[in-house]
């Protein structure tokens, strides 16, 4: 007999089924790792059988939703960004229109130099195609002026280019 009161587990689950709808795979992630999750459903979407060219784009796609993740990073977050991608923030203290990745990082890399602890989360998947994808987000930190933490949550539009890397990031508050 399993008898331990009352309890509660969130958790993601991602389930992948055959052909028949048979269950063929399950993988549990944290409930606050949204991120890893959809990054995993790519790399498995590029492991399926299909042309080449479809699994490297694939594959390259969840390498740069990996990178998503890891912003802080500029060499890595770099790497996922098309040259002459569009970034446009629709938020209203937003930057407006970024166009290329120079701009792009740099952008980013003045979140950097006025904020520590900067930790950007997916938290909720809204719509996931092969090329694209929408986030709820959420973006926290200290200010390196006054000390004071923030937090902001904000809708993404991310949309990928043919060799998988990001062409176009919108972002909504």
């Amino acid at each position: 007999r399993y008898d331990v009161g009352a309890y509660e587990n969130e958790h993601l689950q991602l389930l992948e089924v055959d052909e028949r709808g048979l269950l063929r795979r399950s993988e549990v992630f944290a409930a606050d790792n949204v991120g890893d999750a959809v990054a995993r459903l790519y790399e498995l979407y590029a492991a399926r059988p299909a042309a080449a060219e479809e699994r490297a784009r694939a594959a390259a796609i969840a390498r740069s939703g990996r990178a998503i993740l890891h912003m802080g990073d500029l060499d890595r977050f770099a790497a996922a960004l098309a040259p002459d991608i569009q970034s446009v923030d629709h938020r209203n203290v937003g930057y407006g229109v970024l166009c290329g990745a120079a701009d792009a990082l740099a952008s980013l890399r003045a979140l950097i130099d006025l904020a520590e602890e900067i930790s950007w989360r997916a938290v909720d998947v809204l719509c996931l195609c092969p090329n694209a994808l929408v986030l709820r987000t959420n973006t926290t930190g200290i200010d390196r002026a006054g000390g004071g933490v923030f937090e902001r949550e904000t809708i993404a539009l991310i949309a990928f280019d043919s060799d998988g890397l990001i062409a176009r990031w919108e972002q909504f508050d």
